[in-house]
């Protein structure tokens, strides 16, 4: 834990606090995070981090958030 909190501390890291965009990868109920593809601080690549997701995964459920705001799903609001 205090090597875990050492490297938190290291200035250069990435601003893990400023990453406020996720593109999230669901399990196959669509209940929980399973992993989170991307982390970006720009809509930008986040987005495009979403698009390649999709390439990647195309029959699982994706999200793009920023914080609890949903701003992409695929599919597209279908039931799973």
């Amino acid at each position: 834990m205090d090597k875990l909190l050492r490297e938190l501390e290291n200035p250069n890291l990435h601003d893990i606090a400023n990453m406020s965009f996720r593109v999230e990868l669901w399990d196959r109920h669509a209940l929980h995070i399973r992993w989170v593809i991307a982390a970006s601080g720009s809509v930008f690549l986040a987005r495009a981090a979403f698009e390649e997701a999709i390439m990647q995964w195309p029959d699982q459920k994706l999200t793009l958030r920023q914080g609890i705001m949903l701003i992409s799903e695929h599919p597209c609001g279908k039931p799973r």
